[in-house]
């Protein structure tokens, strides 16, 4: 896929798309980051050779990890660090589910309830 594509699919079709769903506050952003990724509304900054040969002006990057511009490589240096992390030994990954109905309730407040999931015996009296 050429680079741009998925940036000129959400500049062409997220507005549409977003009048007929209620959008978290998290995905809000991240279209909004991926719409304006190396652009001049994230600014600009200027590459120069010392000699003063060249000067290139490169626009910022919005550096989300949903955007496929640039959060691509961030995630491929952050699985690198999760992997220099891990324990060179056997380990099982546990998946906790909830019900559907909660979903809603967690996505706007995921800290309290990811804590309450996780930490269910905080907070209750002997």
């Amino acid at each position: 896929m050429k680079p741009g594509i998925v940036q000129k699919i959400f500049k062409d079709h997220f507005e549409a798309y977003r009048k007929t769903r209620v959008l978290g506050r998290r995905r809000y952003h991240a279209a909004g980051n991926i719409i304006t990724c190396r652009t001049s509304e994230k600014g600009y900054h200027i590459e120069a050779c010392p000699n003063g040969d060249y000067e290139v002006l490169m626009h910022n990057s919005c550096k989300h990890r949903s955007c496929p511009l640039c959060g691509s490589t961030e995630t491929q240096l952050w699985l690198e660090r999760r992997k220099r992390q891990a324990l060179d030994c056997r380990y099982f990954h546990a998946v906790i589910n909830m019900s559907h109905d909660l979903r809603p309730l967690w996505r706007y407040n995921r800290k309290v309830f990811t804590n309450k999931r996780y930490h269910p015996g905080i907070g209750k009296e002997s």
